[in-house]
């Protein structure tokens, strides 16, 4: 079964998302399964469709829906109403899958109202950045049971496959990132600084990984402008052309410089075996 309950904003927390929560929703793409192989090869086989996991920061449930194939429970906390709304739910017509039973839940990190000691996993997907982690860390303490397992992840670099791409993306970000919030210096930082205290999680795992991820391009653009440091940059020059817009146009061009190098190289190939 599938529930939702949402209720007015709670107050305190960082918001930079609730005002286009449906956009963000539809543009967000959803994490590779190689980031769940590598969570569930290291918690062991005893994680399949048992327990309560909690997916703390939820958003609009990238990753909550993904956790319903391994648990027979799955709760989706955020503080924004909004991203509740737009929240995902599986597609149950296009699966075989038994899946466990979802909710979403209004609350804060730093103070969900849940009984103590209720979840065997809490999962924070690209968000714990955005917590007072102090607080986060009491209440994530307080909510695992003994041997529960607390596991952040986040994003990193994007790297392009040329450097005619390579050359656009840096060019985009030398004029977004200015209008980053600091918080997402932890992301900068894959998360090292985060000062997850030892003495409440022990057995502390660190990982980076890379994953090819294809995207379309126009799928990769409104990925782009679901950044909040992009909506920030739009607000702030407001003169000044769509930064995702010319993003994209440097895109094509680079594109077309490859496609048209590599067929010129086809036939320069093909020129030369004939003779």
């Amino acid at each position: 079964g599938y529930e939702a309950m949402t209720s007015a904003p709670s107050s305190g927390f960082v918001d930079l998302f609730s005002g286009h929560s449906t956009q963000y929703a539809q543009a967000r793409p959803q994490y590779p399964d190689l980031l769940y192989s590598k969570i569930f090869d290291y918690t062991g086989e005893s994680y399949k469709r048992t327990g309560l996991a909690l997916d703390i920061g939820c958003g609009s449930g990238q990753a909550t829906v993904a956790l319903l194939s391994r648990f027979d429970h799955v709760i989706g906390l955020d503080p924004s109403p909004q991203q509740l709304s737009a929240a995902l739910y599986p597609d149950t017509t296009t699966t075989t899958s038994k899946l466990g039973k979802l909710e979403y839940k209004c609350a804060k990190a730093e103070d969900t109202k849940l009984d103590a000691g209720i979840a065997d996993m809490i999962t924070v997907a690209t968000a714990v950045h955005w917590f007072d982690l102090p607080s986060f860390w009491t209440e994530a303490h307080r909510l695992l049971r003994p041997g529960g397992y607390l596991i952040l992840w986040t994003n990193s670099e994007t790297y392009m496959p040329t450097p005619e791409m390579q050359k656009v993306r840096d060019d985009f970000d030398s004029k977004v990132d200015p209008h980053w919030n600091p918080l997402t210096q932890h992301v900068k930082s894959k998360y090292t600084k985060l000062n997850v205290p030892k003495d409440r999680f022990i057995n502390h795992i660190y990982s980076v990984f890379y994953v090819p991820r294809v995207m379309r391009l126009r799928e990769y653009g409104a990925f782009l402008r679901s950044w909040s440091a992009v909506r920030k940059y739009a607000e702030e020059n407001p003169d000044m052309p769509d930064v995702v817009g010319v993003l994209e146009e440097g895109m094509m061009k680079a594109m077309n410089k490859t496609a048209t190098q590599s067929s010129s190289s086809s036939s320069s190939s093909s020129s030369t075996t004939g003779n």
